[in-house]
């Protein structure tokens, strides 16, 4: 299901004739409502069914929100629509992250009206004919937003966000190149398929700070949000693909970022005391909380949230109480900090120490995108994953650990 996008934009003569009569039927009577309408029968005319935000929070600047779009006449425009048989409108049906999002459907009402206003050529393919621009064409591809509240900021250009942006349109430009969709379990239906919804790089703004963009940086598209399992059925082009990921992302990220190389000793996650093994489990989880956290108690105190909210998987949970019955979250610390003397200094700092991982991290996954859109291969991220054609395995691997 596809998001609503306040910058879809068209001058068509056709859009504005019937955002003049439809504005009429629905009684509305300000420019701002009128402005909301256009957009709103833009975004259900590319998807018949959207997720749309509700709150009073806006849209952002201009860099995300062009066509200045207010909420509260996106609001009223939808309670009009849905009151007059447009839109089939279901408040805050699905979550999105923690925010719940509402969900509207194009009615046949309003596909009667797109077909009386000519909307699309008289014929089976069903061709738009108006002058409307490709709807991805205004989306900002580098977004920076705040820590806490997750607001768009607005930001000035410089050489870096140039170039980020430039690499991102190279790889939105490749990948709206090859058909990429999951098919049901029989091969036939398309449980899911890409329609070029731009890739965005989303990166993090810490208040009372200068603007930078060096924290976060994580690379998402709607292929994200699948399951594992779909994952493993998705193919580019009717082809097979397989899924690689760096194993340990993060701590390699930083000791390829110290040291020019991955950890060299094992497994990162690998850790014993007193010749008893810690769970790995239990090591991953600590180490992406040690970078995000300034103390052992308050590690501690999230690893005992974190499991307290696994219930679904008791065996992860058993060997977390297990472990800190025999061992102080403290013991484990100091074993670990023995472990990776190399980036130690970066451990229980702060949340920006974090993010700024984060950001590291998401530079090394920029880089084998790059690498490979050279190469005119289709590459498919999934924070510290990468998804090819089976054929390409061999190659990704060569560019993931030179």
């Amino acid at each position: 299901m596809k998001k609503f996008k306040p910058s879809i934009m068209s001058n068509s003569g056709i859009v504005s004739k019937t955002v003049e009569d439809l504005s009429s039927d629905l009684q509305l009577i300000r420019k701002e409502q009128y402005k909301a309408l256009r957009i709103l029968l833009l975004n259900l005319y590319y998807d018949g069914e959207l997720l749309v935000p509700r709150a009073k929070q806006s849209f952002g600047g201009t860099r995300y929100n062009p066509n200045k779009l207010g909420p509260s006449s996106l609001r009223t425009v939808l309670d009009k629509l849905n009151e007059y048989g447009f839109i089939n409108q279901t408040i805050g049906s699905i979550k999105d992250g923690e925010k719940k999002r509402t969900v509207i459907k194009r009615t046949n009402k309003l596909e009667k009206t797109f077909i009386e206003h000519h909307w699309y050529v008289n014929d089976q393919m069903g061709h738009f004919k108006t002058e409307i621009h490709n709807p991805n064409a205004q989306t900002e591809t580098i977004i920076l937003r705040e820590q806490k509240t997750k607001a768009f900021v607005n930001y000035n250009d410089t050489s870096t966000t140039d170039a980020m942006r430039q690499d991102m349109e190279t790889y939105n430009k490749l990948i709206n190149l090859h058909e990429i969709s999951v098919p049901d379990h029989q091969g036939y239906d398309d449980v899911y398929h890409y329609e070029g919804e731009v890739i965005t790089r989303k990166f993090t703004h810490l208040e009372d700070q200068d603007i930078e963009f060096k924290y976060g940086g994580r690379i998402h598209s709607s292929w994200c949000d699948l399951s594992g399992e779909m994952r493993k059925r998705l193919t580019i082009d009717g082809e097979e693909t397989i899924e690689l990921d760096f194993q340990a992302s993060s701590i390699n990220a930083l000791y390829r970022h110290q040291t020019g190389e991955i950890y060299q000793d094992g497994d990162p996650y690998k850790l014993e005391i007193a010749n008893k093994t810690i769970p790995r489990s239990l090591v991953k989880q600590m180490s992406t909380m040690i970078f995000f956290t300034t103390s052992v108690r308050g590690l501690g105190m999230a690893l005992k949230k974190y499991y307290e909210q696994e219930e679904s998987n008791q065996e992860k949970v058993s060997a977390y109480k297990t472990t800190i019955k025999q061992f102080k979250v403290k013991n484990i610390v100091d074993a670990y900090q023995v472990k990776h003397k190399t980036i130690s200094d970066l451990f229980l700092k702060n949340k920006q120490t974090g993010l700024n991982v984060q950001f590291i991290e998401s530079e090394l996954v920029m880089g084998i995108i790059n690498d490979l859109t050279k190469l005119n291969i289709p590459v498919l991220t999934v924070y510290d994953s990468f998804i090819v054609q089976a054929k390409h395995k061999g190659l990704l691997q060569g560019h993931m650990f030179k």
